[in-house]
């Protein structure tokens, strides 16, 4: 149903965008790429990829605290508190910098997959800052940690 709204847009012209999580509760690895290859598919004018994040009152706050969902909170300090470059709670068998280099790729899957490389660099160009952070953080964290970037693809 989902693509069959976006391919009407698509038809009528009219720009649309989509926001996906990818983080839900007792997410995993395994169905991570489906969420990716669904915006890949819908290939949306202006594609919002967030990580889960656990805003305080919610219940994804609740199961994080609690150590549920495939949640584990991290930190309470109100900076780390971002979908985009945050680091409040890591998920089950995934660790926060892994998380955020499948955020990177999924962006760039969205884009260089539909063929849509000016689209990309218009992208960048307006999310620069954000983009730069995101970029950077995944990087210093890489090299802090020694841990590898994940090697899978994306489907």
């Amino acid at each position: 149903m989902i693509l069959k709204a976006a391919e009407a847009a698509r038809r009528a012209k009219m720009p649309f965008g989509t926001f996906f999580i990818i983080g839900q509760p007792d997410e995993t690895s395994e169905s991570i790429p489906r969420t990716v290859d669904l915006a890949v598919r819908m290939n949306p004018d202006l594609p919002v990829i967030g990580l889960m994040c656990p805003y305080p009152g919610t219940e994804v706050a609740r199961l994080a605290a609690e150590g549920q969902g495939g949640y584990r909170l991290v930190t309470t300090d109100w900076d780390e508190y971002n979908k985009q470059i945050g680091g409040a709670m890591e998920f089950a068998g995934m660790l926060r910098n892994q998380l955020e280099w499948i955020q990177v790729r999924a962006y760039l899957a969205v884009y260089l997959k539909n063929w849509r490389f000016w689209g990309l660099l218009k992208f960048a160009w307006h999310y620069r800052g954000g983009a730069w952070q995101m970029l950077k953080k995944a990087l210093l964290k890489r090299s802090m940690s020694n841990s590898p970037a994940p090697t899978g693809r994306l489907r």
